[in-house]
């Protein structure tokens, strides 16, 4: 993800202005991965504005299917 999915023009440009990003080693913030049930490396977390889970994306993901994650989280669907 880091060398492909995020640094994609496309990704980045979704992400600027309308997501927070924070990246966290969950090796050392052991209860921000349990809070967020983050079983595997990596994980990106989407939660909505009231800080609820939307979706969880596990696993690599093409820049392609991750914008299609982001847009829905987005859109609300």
């Amino acid at each position: 993800m880091d060398t492909v999915t995020y640094p994609d023009s496309e990704v980045r440009a979704e992400l600027e202005g309308r997501w927070l990003e924070r990246r966290v080693d969950v090796t050392q913030a052991r209860e921000l991965a349990e809070l967020f049930e983050v079983a595997a490396i990596p994980t990106a977390v989407l939660l909505d504005s009231a800080g609820r889970v939307f979706n969880r994306v596990v696993g690599f993901v093409d820049p392609e299917d991750f914008l299609d994650c982001l847009r829905i989280a987005r859109k609300g669907e």
